[in-house]
């Protein structure tokens, strides 16, 4: 129960990693259509420009100086509000991008996270991954998960394994493998399916929890 508790809780911080990521992708996205929101500001009053100068020298009613001079203003002050709201917006990043940093390092010290491509082909691991299998990230990436099983786990549950993260997306459930020394070891085993902006799917992520000692009790 403890361990179960314990791997919810590591998911619920996995989650709340991505949800960071996605937020700041979303803020250089708006950070972009603001800038391009200033642009387009800055044509119209422009345009608004001419047009008012041209009425004031049909009507006569105020001076062509004068109509400029209250079209400066009403620019200068657009682009100040925008101005501001991008520096908001800009402090904002900073410190989700900050946060986020601090997230990662403690993420990377404590989970073994891996992640493959489509094939099951390993791209990367946390510092934490390597610590539990005894590889270094070196000898790690390129290669495959059951380089850890060394036959510990049966060709039927892998079958299953694939059926489930090619089907759903996921798959959940323990597995025994043995690091670089020989030792044997238990974990629970998360993986999730990874998709880019499109939707397409890109490969998997999983993380794990060390179940060894409560398996030898």
């Amino acid at each position: 129960m403890g361990e179960e508790l314990y791997l919810d809780q590591q998911s619920d911080y996995y989650t709340e990693l991505l949800k960071l990521k996605n937020a700041i992708d979303y803020l250089k996205q708006y950070e972009a259509f603001l800038l391009e929101e200033v642009n387009e500001l800055k044509r119209k009053q422009q345009a608004k420009i001419f047009i008012q100068i041209e009425d004031v020298k049909k009507t006569g009613m105020i001076s062509v100086m004068a109509t400029i001079l209250l079209a400066s203003i009403i620019v200068g002050f657009i682009i100040k509000r925008i101005s501001g709201i991008e520096k908001e917006l800009l402090e904002t990043k900073h410190n989700l991008q900050t946060q986020l940093s601090k997230e990662h390092d403690v993420i990377d010290k404590y989970i073994p996270i891996s992640t493959t491509n489509l094939d099951g082909v390993i791209t990367n691991v946390s510092s934490a991954f390597c610590n539990l299998t005894g590889y270094q990230r070196e000898e790690l990436i390129g290669q495959r998960h059951n380089m850890l099983t060394r036959g510990n786990t049966n060709a039927q549950t892998y079958k299953e394994l694939w059926e489930a993260i090619l089907s759903t997306g996921e798959w959940k459930g323990e597995l025994k493998n043995r690091d670089k020394t020989g030792n044997e070891y238990w974990i629970i085993l998360n993986i999730s399916r990874i998709n880019d902006a499109s939707g397409k799917k890109i490969g998997f992520h999983s993380y794990c929890e060390n179940i060894t000692t409560s398996k030898k009790l």
